[in-house]
């Protein structure tokens, strides 16, 4: 018993008392506060016979739950108010390097793209004057055109000349002739950030945001698509809906950050770090944690992680 308080206390110290892990079938399992023999010891009548014992039985199947070969690591995030961000995650790249934290969809490094300090810990350096860079998958990544949320952190190291697009990320379906992008670009002097549904052969329903990003700061930038309205967001805020439905006609499938998919050009100047997809609309809260105030979240794997709450 003295090895199950000491563990608990442990746990609490580093995470405080709200904390949880996950099971195989992706189960949250918390620690509660109110019931835990160790956290509550002082409050309980610890002489009463049956209390001591259910709260030691409490205590223990917390541990065992723990240390049983049978816990697996599970997705969430350093912070999840409803703890709903690991639903419907479809692919997501800390992009400390090429693998897929989540997903199958590993990256190819063409240019030989170096990860560098970024927002969480490293990003995909792209650099100040890029025309050899950029990170590739050569399928649609699991996004055929329909609903679909897209997140990532941008950094301009260079700020696009007159008539320049930069191509943050884009990916496209050639099934469905559908795809989505998120630019920074220079029209005619004027900087804008934008959000497009592709429809190839069709239209490109364009959300713009007219701003000017300084170089060297980390922005949050989200796109969201309900089947009726794509809808942009910069750190934190909604920039607004443009309407789209329907498809397009072929065009090239695959996935690029930091250039487009056609032709691999409009490369980026800067970094991209944190760049997840899932296959339904975050809601304003989810979005909001993943700005984080401005510090960032990320995708994590642990058995045991700290509550949304006190993050």
């Amino acid at each position: 018993m003295k090895f199950v308080k000491l563990f608990c206390k442990i746990l609490c110290k580093i995470f405080g008392h709200d904390f949880a892990f996950y099971l195989e079938d992706d189960t949250r399992v918390e620690h509660d506060v109110n019931i835990c023999s160790v956290c509550k010891i002082n409050r309980w009548d610890i002489g009463q016979p049956r209390k001591k014992k259910v709260r030691r039985l409490l205590v223990l199947s917390c541990i065992l739950l723990i240390l049983l070969p049978s816990v697996a690591l599970g997705i969430t995030f350093v912070r999840d108010s409803a703890k709903t961000l690991h639903i419907g995650l479809l692919n997501y790249w800390r992009l400390e390097n090429v693998i897929a934290f989540v997903g199958s969809n590993n990256l190819t490094n063409n240019g030989s793209t170096p990860f560098n300090a970024g927002k969480v810990f490293n990003a995909a350096d792209f650099g100040a004057s890029n025309s050899t860079k950029w990170l590739s998958n050569t399928t649609d990544v699991g996004i055929t055109g329909g609903v679909i949320s897209i997140s990532l952190w941008f950094n301009l190291t260079t700020a696009p000349g007159s008539g320049v697009d930069y191509s943050i990320s884009q990916q496209f379906d050639g099934g469905t002739g559908v795809g989505y992008s998120m630019h920074y670009k220079d029209v005619s002097g004027t900087k804008k950030v934008s959000w497009v549904r592709h429809r190839q052969g069709v239209v490109n329903n364009t959300l713009e945001e007219t701003v000017t990003l300084t170089t060297g700061i980390w922005y949050h930038l989200v796109l969201t698509y309900d089947d009726t309205n794509v809808e942009g967001w910069r750190n934190n805020v909604s920039k607004g809906t443009v309407a789209s439905s329907g498809g397009g006609t072929g065009g090239t499938e695959g996935f690029r950050i930091g250039a487009e998919t056609s032709a691999d050009t409009q490369k980026i100047n800067g970094l991209v770090d944190e760049e997840g997809m899932w296959n339904r609309k975050l809601s304003a809260t989810e979005i909001s944690d993943l700005y984080r105030g401005g510090t960032g979240n990320r995708a994590i794997n642990h058995k045991i992680v700290g509550d949304g709450k006190s993050n």
